[in-house]
C-alpha cells in the first residue's frame, strides 16, 4: 500500500508495533504446543487492507514464510517490499504466470497432475533459456535435492542480493523526485538456485475448494507430480473450514484425514519438508500444531479474532488499524426534512447534522445505512443518517452544542477514541458479514500511515 501526503479527506493509521506483538503472541502460543513449529504470515489482499509490504517487513524477524493469493501479490512483495523469504501463493496459478513465479522464486500451489505437468514443461523451458551452464545446474540440484535445503539456499542467495534490491528501491525514490536513475540498476532476481518450480500441494479435507483427496487416489496424483524433473515439492497443506466454531467435531475429522494422508505419503517413501494445516483459529485452540512443521497466522496478525466462538485466553490481540474521515459541513435541519438518497430518513425534530467525506467508494459499506450505525466524534457516538453515498455521508450531531463541532473535526469510523471504540466486528455484524471483509474492502484511495 503506497503512502500518500494527502490526508485532508480520509486516512487509516496502521500500528505496526501492534501487528508485531500479535505475531509474537501467536508464534509463542503455537510453540508452547510445538517448540519447533515455524510460522507463516498471511499478507494476501494487501495484508487484509493493512499494507502487504509494510506488514511483511514488520514481522520479518518472526515469520519463516509469507503467503499471498496470486502472482502479482508475490511480485509486489519481492519488488516493492524487498522480501527475500519464501512466498507461497495459496490459490491456483495459471500457465501464463509460470515464468514470473519461477523468476521471482514464488512457491505455487498445485493439486492436479495436469497443472503440474504444464508447470514442469514451463520450468524446463525457463531453465534452458536462463541457465548459463545446464550441467552445473544439474550438479547443484543434485547436491541440494533436499527441498528444505533449497529453501535455505534461496535465503543465502538472496542475502547477497539485498544490496541490489535496496538499490532498486533508492532508484525508484530518486525517480519519483525527478533525479536521474542509474540505468545499470536491474531488477533483483529471486529465483531458486536450481531454477525449478517449487510448489506446495493442497489437500482437500472438507473445504471443497481446492486440493487433491487425502486418500490413495490423491497419493497416486502426488506420486506422479513428484516424478516430474523440474518441480520440487516443498510442502503439503490443508485448510480447516470450521476451526473458528465452538463445535470442533468436523475440524477434528479434517485433521484426522490430513494425518492419515501424511502417513500414506511417508509410507510411500516421498519426503516432504513442510506439512501445515493450522490457521489463526487453530493456533488459538491448539489444533493442528503438534507433529506438524508450520502454522499460518492470518486474521489474528491484524488484531482481530476469527469469530466470537474461538478461545481468547490463549492469545491476546490488539487491533492494528484506525480509520478516520473529517466533517466537511455542519447545518441545522427542521422537522420533516429528509436526508440523503431516497429520503429514507426524515427528521422528527430540529436536528444538527454533519456531512462526512467518506462513502462506499472508500470501502465504507453502503449496507451500514439505516441500521443505527455509529461513528465517534470527540469521543461521543453519533448515528449515521439516511443512505451512505459514494463519497459522503451524513451524521447526527444533535448531542453537541452550537459551534462545538465544525468542519475539520475528525470522525472515527473504525478504531478507538478515548474509552470507546468502533470495531470491525461491530460493523461486520450490522452488515451481516465478517470482520475480514471490513478491512479488506477499505479502498486504495484511503491512504495509510504507519506507526513504527
Amino acid at each position: 500500500m503506497k503512502e500518500s501526503k494527502h490526508f485532508s479527506r480520509t486516512g487509516a493509521i496502521v500500528d505496526l508495533k501492534a501487528i508485531h506483538a500479535n505475531m509474537e503472541a501467536m508464534k509463542s502460543a503455537a510453540q508452547k504446543v510445538n517448540p519447533d513449529i515455524k510460522i507463516l504470515a498471511t499478507v494476501k489482499a494487501d495484508a487484509y487492507g493493512h499494507g502487504a509490504c509494510e506488514v511483511a517487513n514488520c514481522v520479518k524477524d518472526l515469520a519463516d514464510m509469507y503467503s499471498v493469493a496470486c502472482t502479482d501479490e508475490g511480485i509486489e512483495l519481492r519488488n516493492e517490499g524487498s522480501v527475500t523469504k519464501p512466498i507461497l501463493i495459496l490459490g491456483p496459478t495459471f500457465a501464463e504466470d509460470d515464468e514470473d513465479t519461477i523468476r521471482f522464486g514464488l512457491t505455487q500451489t498445485v493439486f492436479t497432475f495436469e497443472r503440474a505437468k504444464q508447470l514442469d514443461e514451463n520450468a524446463a523451458r525457463y531453465r534452458e533459456e536462463n541457465g548459463d551452464d545446464p550441467e552445473a545446474l544439474r550438479k547443484k540440484a543434485a547436491a541440494d535435492q533436499d527441498a528444505a535445503g533449497q529453501i535455505v539456499a534461496l535465503l543465502k542467495e538472496n542475502e547477497q542480493k539485498k544490496k541490489a534490491a535496496y538499490a532498486m528501491e533508492q532508484a525508484a525514490r530518486d525517480a519519483a523526485k525527478g533525479k536521474e536513475v542509474n540505468a545499470s540498476v536491474k531488477e533483483a532476481d529471486y529465483a531458486f538456485p536450481d531454477l525449478k518450480a517449487h510448489i506446495h500441494i493442497a489437500v482437500d479435507t472438507g473445504m471443497s475448494r481446492i486440493g487433491l483427496t487425502p486418500d490413495e487416489a490423491g497419493l497416486l496424483i502426488l506420486k506422479k507430480i513428484a516424478s516430474l524433473q523440474n518441480i520440487v515439492i516443498d510442502g503439503i497443506f490443508t485448510h480447516f473450514a470450521t476451526a473458528d466454531e465452538t463445535d470442533k467435531t468436523e475440524t477434528m475429522k479434517a485433521l484426522e484425514k490430513f494425518r492419515h494422508f501424511r502417513s500414506l505419503v511417508e509410507e510411500s517413501g516421498i519426503c516432504i519438508p513442510l506439512w501445515h494445516c493450522a490457521n489463526t483459529a487453530s493456533i488459538m485452540e491448539g489444533i493442528g500444531l503438534e507433529g506438524f512443521d508450520m502454522c499460518r497466522a492470518g486474521i489474528g496478525l491484524y488484531g482481530m479474532y476469527p469469530s466470537d466462538e474461538v478461545r481468547r485466553d490463549t492469545v491476546s490481540l490488539k487491533p492494528a488499524l484506525m480509520w478516520y474521515a473529517y466533517i466537511t459541513h455542519v447545518k441545522e435541519i427542521e422537522a420533516g426534512t429528509s436526508v440523503s438518497y431516497g429520503y429514507r430518513f426524515t427528521a422528527d425534530r430540529r436536528m444538527r447534522i454533519g456531512t462526512v467525506c467518506i462513502g462506499y467508494a472508500d470501502g465504507y459499506p453502503r449496507a451500514l445505512s439505516l441500521k443505527g450505525t455509529e461513528v465517534l466524534v470527540n469521543g461521543k457516538r453519533c448515528q449515521i443518517l439516511g443512505r451512505i453515498c459514494m463519497d459522503q455521508m451524513m451524521i447526527d450531531l444533535s448531542k453537541f452544542d452550537e459551534g462545538e463541532v465544525s468542519p475539520g473535526v475528525p470522525v472515527i469510523l473504525l478504531g478507538t477514541m478515548g474509552t470507546d471504540a468502533v470495531t470491525a466486528e461491530d460493523l461486520a455484524e450490522k452488515c451481516g458479514t465478517i470482520n475480514y471483509e471490513i478491512t479488506c474492502n477499505i479502498s486504495s484511495r484511503v491512504p495509510r500511515k504507519y506507526l513504527r
